[in-house]
């Protein structure tokens, strides 16, 4: 777990990356509830389903917080690949990829 002085949303923090997310204050943020990280003029802006947030004020941590971050957003994800167990449901469907965006739809 690292700690990195930043600013959340434009309030003065540390956030932590743990193994499975970010917290900050009394907050925890769930790799699992993100669907997109976007690194902007060393910010980092990240999507959930219900709000868009920003991280800020990292300084020269910047470049260490985003690696580290990458690292342990994919080390999560892989993991959840190798779940062990029966399925809790099984879908089926269709999907779409557009060819501008390179967006997947269902």
């Amino acid at each position: 777990m690292s700690r990195y002085s930043a600013a959340v949303n434009g309030a003065d923090t540390t956030v932590l990356i743990e193994k499975e997310g970010l917290s900050w204050g009394e907050e925890f943020l769930d790799f699992a509830d993100i669907s997109a990280f976007h690194p902007v003029h060393h910010r980092v802006w990240i999507d959930t389903a219900e709000e868009e947030m920003e991280i800020s004020m990292l300084g020269f941590s910047y470049e260490g917080f985003w690696k580290e971050l990458m690292d342990a957003f994919g080390a999560r994800s892989l993991a959840s690949l190798f779940v062990e167990g029966s399925p809790l449901m099984v879908c089926e469907g269709e999907y779409a990829m557009e060819e501008e965006t390179g967006r997947v739809s269902a």
